[in-house]
């Protein structure tokens, strides 16, 4: 019994081990990027991070950084795992529109989507959070939202469909 789990077991942690190699070239070479922003849809572009762990060559860019260019700004989703990332996304966003970003949007807490806000917040950007499973069930009871740390504001109070009027 025990044998057929093991198998399993070291089946998966190899074929893991295949799919989140460290030896993955760097897609952009110029950049600190890991790859070159593309236009997913009209205005919405994304730089692809590496499927691998955070490494030296791949300057710690393996999720998606990604922006909006809307008629009033940009907001950025993810500010990426550095200083430097940041930096070099923010880089990439000029060179494709004048206008200013407006909002950086943390997809989650971990540190390849948020280390990077100190870049924004630099640039007197508002930084929000992804809500947290807290957050939401204050917004479920009515209380609105925390503060958000980063930008020492008040986060708005958004419709929430699923509260009875």
């Amino acid at each position: 019994m025990a044998r057929p789990i093991l198998l399993t077991l070291t089946a998966a942690l190899w074929a893991g081990s295949a799919l989140a190699s460290e030896d993955i070239a760097d897609k952009y070479p110029q950049s600190v990027l890991y790859n070159k922003p593309v236009e997913v849809i009209p205005n919405v572009w994304s730089s692809i991070g590496a499927t691998a762990p955070p490494t030296y060559e791949n300057a710690g860019h393996n999720n998606n950084l990604s922006f909006i260019i809307t008629g009033d700004g940009v907001v950025v989703v993810n500010s990426g795992a550095s200083y430097k990332l940041a930096e070099a996304l923010h880089a990439e966003i000029r060179a494709r529109t004048d206008q200013p970003v407006k909002l950086v949007i943390a997809e989650n807490g971990q540190g390849h989507a948020m280390l990077g806000n100190n870049y924004w917040i630099n640039r007197a950007c508002p930084c929000w959070p992804m809500l947290t499973p807290r957050m939401n069930m204050n917004a479920k009871r009515g209380r609105g939202y925390k503060p958000c740390r980063t930008t020492r504001k008040r986060m708005p109070k958004a419709p929430c469909p699923w509260r009875r009027r």
